[in-house]
């Protein structure tokens, strides 16, 4: 870790996983106690069967409880480091002020009691992890922000108690904005990540939960009849997502390249898979090139571009030892592959044009 950063330790991955675990049972206990609203034969699709229809519902009620136990991980991450280093500010004041916004919302539409409980529980979180970067970040440089966005969203919040009705349209056209939040919230953390060489700030529990629950998104928005803006909401946080999972698993230790490569094929499959998907589900040509295409321009340019040059980056051999990275640069000398700059190049030509006039 970097920083003031605690070391990550095995007690402290365990402690994540048991939260999320919690986290988990607190949404299958929440659907079990409101299981007379789950509906899984609606918004079903007429050109596929009815057992296509209640896959699609059981993969949405699956994403329910995945994302029940999300942000779980990342807390406890950061307070058990002491540090929000590696965390982007920007993903959680995005989070957040979706989540607000769609609280309002969700009140205002006659949606099951376990969708109004999830829209509840998760700005909570979402604010608590807002003031982790003042509580161990810089204060002075976060402490101005965060209490802006707390008397932004109480007077948000004040507003629709005291003019429920009259609000009510612009609540519902005031959604989209939580839609275009969330579709982008996730590219600030991986520019971060980039530009850190890392992904030590966020929780891997987080990242694989965030994974599997936009997957299971994405499988309910391809059997089912959705709004619009959930279709878009879905393809773009889902090809975030895959991005950041992709990243995740491209930024791991030598020590772990098995994971790497499974991972990395894994992450390339799924995306390819939905893209076609999406092209089906939308019948436009450029869905095809979708999820894929974003992930390929935004991890094209990480490849091409010096990743690991610059303030505030690392190597990866920093991680490897002192023996292995002896071998591998004697390696390379080997085989001659040096870099030689324009004046060491001059100065040898110089040195060997000496040496030749010396000779008899």
């Amino acid at each position: 870790h970097f920083g003031s950063a605690a070391p990550c330790t095995s007690e402290s991955m365990l402690g994540e996983r048991y939260a999320s675990l919690c986290a988990f049972f607190l949404g299958v206990v929440v659907l079990v106690v409101f299981r007379e609203e789950i509906n899984v034969q609606q918004n079903c699709r007429s050109d596929i069967g009815p057992g296509w229809c209640i896959g699609g519902n059981v993969s949405g009620l699956c994403s329910t409880v995945l994302w029940f136990g999300v942000l779980l991980p990342q807390i406890l991450h950061n307070a058990q480091r002491k540090s929000v280093e590696g965390l982007s500010f920007a993903w959680s004041v995005s989070n957040f002020t979706a989540s607000t916004i769609n609280l309002f919302f969700v009140w205002r539409q006659k949606f099951p009691a376990y969708v109004v409980i999830s829209a509840v529980y998760m700005p909570i979180l979402e604010y608590i992890i807002v003031w982790q970067f003042v509580w161990y970040g810089d204060a002075r440089r976060y402490r101005v922000a965060v209490l802006v966005l707390s008397a932004l969203s109480a007077g948000y919040a004040i507003s629709n108690a005291l003019a429920w009705q009259s609000l009510s349209q612009f609540a519902c056209a005031f959604e989209w904005v939580a839609i275009a939040l969330w579709s982008v919230e996730t590219i600030p953390q991986l520019w971060l990540n980039h530009e850190r060489g890392s992904t030590d700030g966020q929780a891997s529990g987080a990242v694989m939960i965030a994974w599997f629950g936009k997957t299971t998104d994405f499988v309910a928005m391809f059997l089912l009849v959705l709004p619009m803006q959930n279709v878009l909401n879905t393809y773009f946080s889902t090809s975030t997502a895959y991005c950041n999972v992709f990243q995740f698993f491209l930024l791991l230790r030598p020590s772990q390249t098995r994971w790497r490569s499974a991972g990395l094929s894994l992450t390339v499959l799924m995306t390819l898979s939905c893209a076609v998907l999406l092209g089906d589900k939308l019948t436009f040509v450029w869905s095809l090139l979708g999820p894929s295409t974003i992930a390929l321009f935004v991890f094209g340019g990480y490849r091409c571009s010096h990743a690991f040059q610059g303030p505030g980056r690392t190597h990866p051999m920093d991680s490897v030892p002192a023996e292995q990275a002896t071998e591998s640069t004697r390696s390379l000398c080997t085989i001659g592959i040096t870099h030689r700059s324009p004046a060491h190049e001059a100065d040898t030509a110089e040195t060997d044009s000496k040496d030749e006039s010396r000779e008899p």
